[in-house]
């Protein structure tokens, strides 16, 4: 079992990287806009406040429910990414979960910055600023990635056809 867990996580951490290359070179539409980038992050929200509201008010249903927003949210990602790369999946899919795993890890970080973990103060400082430095170059990575109208109209360059 734990080889199969490294092996799915070896698997997650390739198709990321692959969908980021291909977003960050223009061969694949990575974010259509800034909707779409807004969209990966709904998921995460809906997760996180559902596990919040559900400690405060002890209410596990709660978080039952954002697991389940979460687990809509990173399906409709990977749907439109699909659709943005012409269905096809071997683009379209390693761009789906480069977004899912990119957003999840941004607000990782988000969460790192306002709650810091650590026994000292050093150490919450030391894990508060390794956060704001990855959510510095993750907000970088972003800007990079909302490419969709330049992919569509380098597509139709190509083809010659009208950009939609």
């Amino acid at each position: 079992m734990d080889t199969i867990l490294k092996l799915l996580i070896l698997v997650v951490f390739l198709a990321t990287v692959w969908g980021v290359v291909l977003g960050w070179t223009g061969e694949a539409v990575f974010f259509m806009d800034k909707n779409d980038l807004m969209l990966s992050f709904l998921g995460w929200m809906a997760l996180v406040a559902g596990i919040f509201l559900g400690m405060a008010l002890e209410w596990g249903v709660l978080a039952f429910v954002g697991a389940i927003g979460a687990s809509y949210f990173a399906y409709e990602s990977v749907r439109r990414s699909l659709l943005h790369n012409n269905q096809d999946w071997r683009v379209g899919l390693p761009v789906g979960i480069g977004k899912v795993m990119l957003s999840c890890i941004y607000i990782a970080a988000w969460m790192e910055v306002l709650m810091p973990g650590g026994k000292t103060v050093s150490q919450r400082n030391a894990s508060r600023a390794t956060a704001m430095i990855i959510i510095g170059l993750l907000s970088l990575l972003f800007a990079k990635l909302v490419n969709g109208p330049d992919v569509l109209a380098r597509r139709a360059a190509v083809t010659g056809s009208n950009p939609p």
